[in-house]
């Protein structure tokens, strides 16, 4: 479970105290990521915030992509990978155990549509307020440094709160 920092107390969608939550987290067995799930009674819409870090071991990109996959829509940090040539190049070349997210986690493969933060979407808009009521889930797949924004916009504006949140291993300490 993803453990409160005890930093920038204030009053959440119910009315209760919240604090600042831990999204990624180092200790001595390694690297964690919490993912965190938010819900809001007035509509079955969840999203699904997977905070990233640009190097981690494959499983974790692996278990990232089974989550992204389970959703309806993956929004995500940046443009994809097609239009960075000289970037996947240079992430290709590791010593260690580790991967770089630009050639180990391939959004677009996963079948699911994907709205990337650099790449405009002139597709036409329609039926937003009809879908708000329809089951389903939002995968945000953003730095772990843009998280803490989205999760203030989502409680604040939209009295989202959290539902659930797991910890997914990044990388785990040198044995």
């Amino acid at each position: 479970m993803v453990q409160p920092s005890g930093n920038n107390p204030k009053k959440g969608a119910r009315g209760t105290e919240v604090t600042g939550m831990q999204y990624i987290e180092s200790s001595l067995i390694g690297v964690r990521s919490a993912v965190i799930t938010l819900k809001r009674r007035a509509t079955p819409l969840r999203f699904i915030l997977i905070p990233m870090v640009h190097v981690a071991e494959p499983d974790f990109y692996q278990e990232v992509a089974a989550l992204a996959g389970q959703c309806a829509l993956i929004v995500a940090e940046g443009a994809p990978a097609r239009y960075a040539p000289m970037q996947t190049m240079m992430s290709r070349v590791r010593w260690d155990r580790l991967v770089d997210q630009l050639t180990s986690l391939d959004l677009e493969s996963l079948g699911v549509p994907v709205q990337w933060e650099y790449v405009m979407d002139d597709r036409p808009k329609s039926g937003r307020e009809q879908r708000q009521h329809e089951p389903a889930k939002i995968a945000v797949v953003f730095g772990a440094l843009h998280i803490p924004a989205a999760v203030d916009h989502l409680t604040g504006k939209h009295r989202y709160y959290v539902e659930n949140a797991a910890w997914l291993t990044v990388a785990h300490a040198p044995s």
